[in-house]
């Protein structure tokens, strides 16, 4: 049963401003299944891939980047939520990309 308020809340997202903004180009979903095997909640795993740590001319990046065998990610956040939460993700998403896409064609054009 939903709790009825006698008037409506302000929600501020005012605290987030204090937190520092980080870079994030590596995303990784995971399904998290219930005790029956179910689909129950979805983890979204965020992160930042440095760029590959080599320098020199074209010959030498080459020589380095063969030898290594993996890049790792830094983590970032783990965050989880449910499939409803993920469709409103996916819909703000879809409408910004949207706007910033009509945006660039105004600009363009």
């Amino acid at each position: 049963m939903a709790i009825q308020l006698p008037k409506p809340l302000l929600v501020s997202w005012r605290p987030a401003m204090e937190m520092p903004v980080t870079a994030a180009n590596s995303f990784f979903v995971q399904i998290v299944a219930n005790g029956s095997g179910e689909p129950e909640e979805i983890v979204l795993n965020v992160g930042f891939l440095p760029p590959i740590p080599v320098w020199g001319d074209a010959e030498v990046q080459a020589s380095m980047s063969a030898q290594l065998s993996e890049v790792a990610v830094q983590p970032i956040v783990r965050l989880t939520f449910s499939r409803e939460r993920a469709a409103e993700l996916r819909d703000i998403l879809a409408g910004l990309v949207e706007y910033w896409g009509q945006r660039d064609r105004e600009v363009q054009g």
